[in-house]
């Protein structure tokens, strides 16, 4: 049974607008979530072709993961005003401190999709390394670690070697 795909894995809410005419001078969305079950990580309009991660913000972690070395955990870029305009996170005319979005204490960073695949790739790749090499050894038994303390050892060995299954 294959995994059905899922727009937004958060449910989302309705967001109630303050009247303009009301409260002219009161210009923010105001979201009625009074059960606290709305995630304040959540980006409702993201665009496609990037991926986001909120990064912990302290000077060493912002330099280690705004790196140019992808593959060590490098690659990622602080969303610009632009961009936060774009996916609707800020509207026009907000003032952010230093210009970073932030939720807690964390920034909002993006980088291209294709280059999050790769890098995510190649994660996996070193995650799975381990086990493949000893899915090998299972597989088609090794001899080399024969001999561990007893003479009778004869090292790794499949189920057939072991007259186990044939």
């Amino acid at each position: 049974m294959k995994a059905k795909a899922v727009d937004s894995p958060v449910p989302t809410k309705e967001i109630h607008l303050v009247p303009d005419k009301k409260y002219p001078d009161f210009w923010a969305d105001v979201i009625s979530d009074f059960d606290g079950t709305i995630d304040p990580f959540l980006l409702s309009n993201k665009d496609p072709d990037y991926a986001y991660r909120y990064i912990r913000d302290d000077d060493k972690n912002i330099k280690m993961k705004t790196g140019n070395v992808l593959l060590d955990r490098g690659g990622w870029r602080i969303c610009p005003v632009e961009h936060l305009l774009k996916i609707k996170a800020i509207k026009e005319g907000t003032s952010l401190k230093d210009g970073l979005y932030r939720v807690g204490d964390t920034i909002l960073v993006y980088m291209p999709k294709d280059i999050y695949n790769k890098k995510q790739l190649h994660k996996q790749k070193t995650a799975n390394a381990p086990m493949e090499q000893i899915n090998r050894l299972l597989k088609d038994g090794d001899k080399s670690v024969a001999g561990l303390g007893h003479p009778d050892m004869l090292g790794l060995q499949t189920q057939k070697q072991l007259k186990m299954k044939d």
